[in-house]
């Protein structure tokens, strides 16, 4: 062979020649590990077919460049060398992408790999590893990662199919146990979201920590993968391996490394084992619904003494200034009317009451809010349509990514980004979060279902469909009905993910974790019903906060005395 390299050689080694997959299972062979053999066509062969495919992007879009690739003609030299690996390696093999960028985990399933591939269709599978490059789920990640995946190529591994007869992920923890996600069949499914599979925990002593294994796990399998697990840690420094089983014996199909969870949003502090009162969840859904510096500026001074937010009335904006300037005197009256104050003072007060309900200790300030009087509903309406419509008017403009982003910019930056100024670039959680979660936890429905990667985070539901590219607006949680990989770009800026069904070794999940997104399989939310959700990675809870029905609202004016919290 002169341009295919195999995995047994040093060369497949480099991940600058055979991509991050098949470097590392060089590296595993080179260990003596149980790693199928295999032929690496190296990154340089990919550079024509992406510069096609890129020149044809430029012109049209992702799908031209994917379907001039798949058009591309392979030399013949390459196509013979193509046929003698298929044969050689019994003639069905896999087909699958490697490249530099998987490294890291948040490239996790974003490329092609085509399995019992057969002489016939070599080619397509190497061309269709190339054109995956540009494919939309590939191209949206290095859009949030800021990086063109064809700059950086794709190599293709080639190795024999093999019909396992079991086969999953397994990841060693921090603390040094290990998770091991299995399934019937080739891990394919389970990785890719549509096998739910089965998941074993064990100790530092690789046993169950229940004591017993799930119906068709066998227990010497489970050694072998635990034993695995930890040579691969010991000699390639990786915590997670995908793995199948045939024949009694254990295949390592690929390792890689997690990158550590990020650090996720405080709880807020104060409850004390005592109750939230009814203020709290209307201010908790208020600040979900209307986020970020200008929320808390001209909604939440007036929308904690609503028990819901009116429907925004339908504004036309046309001269921008005009709308904010209209906007700034409506929320000030709004506030002035709920607080019984004159405009000048309001703000200096809810500044001090705000940080006292976001302090250790809320509940005597969380119990004066409950005597606010409610604002007049059709000016507190108009003021939300004249907001939607500004952030509308922004986004059409250009100066926003999405109209959904007015939220994170203050009064202040709202006039800027009006003249045409940048607008800041911050739509991560704000420091309302912490509270709208331990709030939605506290007063909410709660659903347990399994932790899949840890961390809180709380926001309205938005549901997406296995096929969905509606980007969704910031620091919601999304809900999910199987956990395809191909959503994970919509992952960047979420507050959480809630999956109906999934395994905790699927792709997507593994970039949840890199993301420190916090995620809970087996719930099943109604994301059509506005609320709030909050996610709890750590115990694999979802709380769902709604607005309660008018013949179970608290009447007004109430001061709440707080009690005990039981179960």
């Amino acid at each position: 062979m002169e341009r295919l390299v195999p995995l047994d050689d040093a060369r497949a080694r480099d991940p600058e020649i055979a991509g991050h997959k098949a470097a590392e299972l060089a590296r595993a062979t080179a260990a003596e590990m149980p790693v199928l053999p295999g032929w690496v066509l190296p990154l340089g062969e990919s550079a024509a077919a992406l510069a096609i495919g890129s020149a044809a992007g430029r012109e049209a879009s992702s799908a031209t460049s994917v379907l001039a690739v798949s058009s591309i003609e392979l030399d013949d030299e390459l196509r013979c060398e193509l046929a003698s690996v298929v044969a050689s390696l019994g003639g069905s093999v896999v087909v699958r992408s490697s490249s530099p960028l998987e490294a890291d985990p948040r490239w996790s399933g974003a490329f092609a790999t085509y399995l019992d591939v057969g002489t016939d269709d070599i080619e397509a599978a190497v061309r269709g590893c190339w054109a995956s490059v540009f494919g939309r789920d590939a191209l949206a990640r290095g859009e949030r990662l800021l990086v063109d995946p064809a700059d950086r190529g794709v190599a293709v591994l080639i190795q024999p199919w093999v019909a396992f007869a079991g086969g999953g992920v397994a990841v060693i923890e921090l603390d040094g146990r290990i998770r091991i996600s299995a399934t019937r069949g080739a891990p394919a499914d389970l990785v890719s979201g549509r096998d739910a599979g089965m998941t074993i925990h064990l100790d530092v002593e690789d046993r169950p920590e229940d004591d017993a294994l799930p119906e068709g796990i066998q227990a010497d399998i489970v050694g072998t993968v635990c034993r695995l697990m930890r040579e691969v840690r010991e000699s390639l420094s990786g915590d997670i391996i995908e793995w199948g089983s045939a024949s009694g014996a254990v295949t390592l199909l690929q390792a890689r490394r997690a990158t550590p969870t990020s650090v996720a949003a405080a709880r807020a502090s104060g409850s004390h084992g005592r109750r939230y009162p009814p203020v709290a969840a209307r201010l908790a859904l208020a600040a979900a619904s209307c986020p970020g510096p200008l929320g808390e500026r001209w909604v939440l001074p007036w929308a904690l003494a609503l028990e819901r937010l009116p429907r925004p009335a339908r504004v036309d904006v046309g001269e921008v200034g005009q709308a904010i300037a209209e906007a700034g005197r409506l929320s000030s009256e709004l506030a002035a009317s709920t607080w019984q104050l004159p405009s000048d003072r309001v703000d200096a007060e809810t500044r001090t009451s705000f940080r006292a309900v976001l302090g250790p200790e809320p509940f005597d300030e969380l119990n004066r809010l409950a005597t606010l009087r409610p604002p007049d509903l059709g000016r507190a309406a108009r003021l939300l349509g004249l907001l939607s419509g500004i952030g509308g008017a922004l986004h059409a403009a250009g100066s926003l990514p999405a109209a959904e982003h007015v939220w994170w910019l203050s009064p202040h930056d709202l006039d800027r980004v009006a003249e045409g100024r940048v607008a800041p670039a911050r739509t991560g959680h704000d420091r309302w979060e912490p509270f709208v979660f331990s709030v939605a936890e506290d007063r909410g429905r709660p659903f347990v279902g399994r932790s899949a990667s840890s961390g809180i985070g709380a926001g309205p539901a938005f549901a997406l469909g296995s096929s969905s590219w509606i980007v969704p607006p910031p620091r919601r949680v999304l809900v999910v009905s199987s956990v395809v990989p191909q959503l994970a770009s919509l992952l960047w800026g979420a507050a959480g993910l809630v999956a109906r069904t999934g395994s905790e070794g699927a792709h997507l999940f593994e970039v949840a974790r890199s993301l420190g997104l916090p995620a809970v399989i087996g719930v099943d939310v109604d994301a059509a019903d506005p609320g709030v959700v909050a996610v709890n990675g750590d115990d694999g809870t979802v709380s769902v906060l709604r607005a309660e029905p008018r013949d179970q609202r608290v009447k007004e004016n109430t001061v709440f005395s707080p009690e005990r919290r039981t179960g």
